[in-house]
């Protein structure tokens, strides 16, 4: 089993009750402000994210990610929703009414400097290119999350063994890892090395202790933990 469903299976074992909102806030979908210029789509890219399990807020709302939808190139009333802080990305929506889509989403990433990516919402079209890109931005989000439920996890292990022990489990060590993995993945860093586990975690030991933000600082960190406990995992 997964960390959350060993979580939920601790709570549903013994009196938890606290455990229950820290097990929600982990399932908790990424929130996507789904935004854009009348006849671009917008709903029906929205409807696409939520039938793939995302959360699609109204525009202007405190979202996750920001999906500016636009249709055949960027205009000068789009480039207002690019303002602001936060993860973005451009839809590049209907573009099986393009020639060449992949070429015209590269040239508006050159442009805007936010990463455009082609969708066709309205057809049958594989939309994973666009979960990808959303995955890819929301994965510091993930992150964060994931070592913040873990600090109020630790407050109620001090007092609940059984507790205490699945912080310290195979479980959670690589969960977290996967988590930082995804986080350097998305920063274009190459993966952790599955057949030299002993080598990773040592290069990433020393990436945590160099000239990084205290995003990557730690995440350096607990994939050198992970690489350490297959390491162990292969030696037993």
């Amino acid at each position: 089993m997964g960390l959350i469903a060993e979580l939920t299976a601790l709570a549903e074992d013994g009196p938890r009750p606290r455990l229950r909102p820290i097990i929600a806030a982990l399932r908790s979908p990424v929130r996507v402000s789904v935004t854009g210029r009348p006849g671009v789509g917008c709903r029906s890219v929205a409807a696409v994210l939520r039938d793939r399990g995302l959360d699609c807020v109204a525009e202007g709302a405190v979202a996750d990610v920001v999906a500016l939808v636009i249709a055949e190139t960027v205009k000068p009333e789009d480039r207002g929703r690019l303002g602001g802080g936060g993860p973005k990305m451009i839809v590049l929506n209907k573009a099986d009414a393009l020639c060449d889509p992949a070429a015209r989403a590269a040239a508006i990433t050159e442009q805007t400097g936010v990463r455009t990516v082609p969708m066709c919402a309205l057809s049958t079209g594989d939309p994973g290119p666009v979960l990808d890109a959303i995955a890819e931005l929301s994965a510091p989000l993930r992150y964060r999350r994931l070592r913040s439920a873990l600090t109020r996890l630790h407050a109620l292990a001090a007092g609940d063994t059984v507790l205490a022990e699945l912080l310290a489990a195979d479980t959670t060590v690589l969960t977290v890892a996967a988590a930082a993995d995804e986080v350097v993945r998305a920063a274009g860093l190459r993966p952790s090395s599955s057949t030299a586990p002993v080598r990773s975690a040592v290069r990433w030991l020393h990436y945590s202790r160099g000239p990084v933000i205290p995003l990557h600082r730690d995440c350096g960190a607990d994939l050198a933990r992970g690489q350490l406990r297959l390491a162990a995992r292969r030696a037993t």
